[in-house]
């Protein structure tokens, strides 16, 4: 491989090259919107921010790294992956919210807005979700992880993703440092982990839908300091530490329990099936040759 190639897949350019071309393809996409005076609602805002970091995903794995779209993860078996991270997402936010229930701190009080809405707004809200999804796990688990991953090696890409990923939600309402703590070690590790251990975008992607659109629109708590159309109106009141306050259930310790021991499962996943990859330095000292021996007998 030549020095210039060398230099082009080196793990801090290609995050160099993924950020400056998610931002020349967002950023002009917004000021067009902007001057067209066209509404720049959540769903076309998140449309755009997916579709950007799609493009650039692509741009940066398949035509400068020259990876398939398998070794990305997003190789076949697409519903499989989706609905098994469907059902885990849809799961570990219902325990959290079960707990809160059984605890006394979580109630219901009635149908939300979402009901009677109409299919169109259900739809919408359904679709904003997945955006979300899309968005954040190709840009932290897709680039982030897997770019840092190859130099720094599974174990660091699980940290820095996972600190970015906390970081990335201390700009939300109610966001406090505990909260973005919360998130990084519930989410960011347990995404990580799902990741490592399976190696599919998909199932990430579809964990991260089902315990948004749960959390939210179907239980009717905060989504990391939003708060969100829901189909069932409820009320959460109880010791923030458990319950994450304003933030919502992800920022409570319950969310983190639970997210957690998911995570630690999924790790002991990664390591028994051997997909944890030595940092660089590690696999060219395993690489190079052995030196001939010099000693004269």
């Amino acid at each position: 491989m030549s020095l210039g190639r060398r230099i082009l897949l080196f793990p801090l350019t290609l995050l160099l090259i993924a950020a400056a071309l998610f931002a020349v393809t967002a950023i002009p996409t917004f000021i067009i919107l902007d001057a067209l005076k066209l509404p720049i609602g959540p769903l076309a805002s998140e449309s755009v921010r997916a579709g950007c970091a799609l493009l650039t995903f692509i741009v940066v794995g398949r035509l400068i790294e020259r990876r398939t779209f398998a070794e990305l993860g997003f190789g076949r078996g697409f519903l499989r992956d989706m609905g098994i991270g469907l059902a885990l997402g849809a799961g570990i936010i219902s325990l959290v919210i079960g707990l809160l229930a059984l605890f006394g701190w979580y109630q219901v009080t009635g149908p939300g807005s979402l009901v009677g809405a109409g299919i169109l707004t259900n739809l919408s809200v359904v679709l904003l979700f997945l955006l979300v999804a899309v968005f954040e796990e190709i840009a932290f688990r897709g680039l982030l992880f897997r770019i840092v991953e190859n130099g720094l090696g599974s174990w660091g890409a699980l940290i820095v993703s996972a600190i970015f990923f906390g970081g990335a939600h201390l700009g939300n309402p109610g966001a406090t440092l505990g909260s973005s703590i919360a998130i990084a070690v519930e989410a960011g590790v347990l995404l990580g982990a799902i990741y490592m251990a399976t190696r599919s975008l998909w199932m990430v992607i579809g964990v991260h839908w089902a315990w948004n659109y749960f959390e939210g629109p179907v239980f009717g708590t905060q989504v990391s300091g939003n708060d969100i159309p829901s189909l069932l109106q409820s009320v959460t009141d109880g010791p923030v530490l458990w319950t994450g306050g304003a933030f919502g259930p992800e920022a409570g310790l319950f969310a983190v329990i639970v997210g957690g021991i998911t995570g630690a499962i999924f790790l002991w996943l990664a390591i028994r099936r051997g997909q944890v990859i030595a940092p660089m330095w590690a696999r060219r000292a395993i690489m190079k040759p052995a030196q001939p021996s010099t000693a004269r007998s």
